[in-house]
């Protein structure tokens, strides 16, 4: 639980113009593989994914609406690609 920066995926839509922001993470589980179109990653005692984006559909591991000014950046980066 806590703090966390994010590897971004090439050609991500939801972290354009916030690569390198801290997001808020909560859960203890995690996914290990990559999958959709693009997959971005964090660490935290090994690699974990921490979003996906594959055409309509996005989801993150952290929480954006817990993450201030950068998770609402992901929201409107979010919207826009819809």
């Amino acid at each position: 639980m806590g703090w966390n920066t994010i590897t971004v995926g090439d050609s991500s839509e939801l972290f354009r113009g916030i690569e390198g922001e801290a997001f808020y993470f909560v859960h203890s589980y995690a996914a290990k593989e990559e999958v959709g179109r693009t997959t971005s990653w964090s660490e935290y005692g090994e690699r974990f994914v921490s979003a996906v984006e594959d055409g309509y559909v996005s989801a993150t591991q952290f929480h954006p609406e817990k993450s201030g000014g950068a998770g609402l950046r992901l929201i409107k980066n979010w919207t826009r690609s819809l």
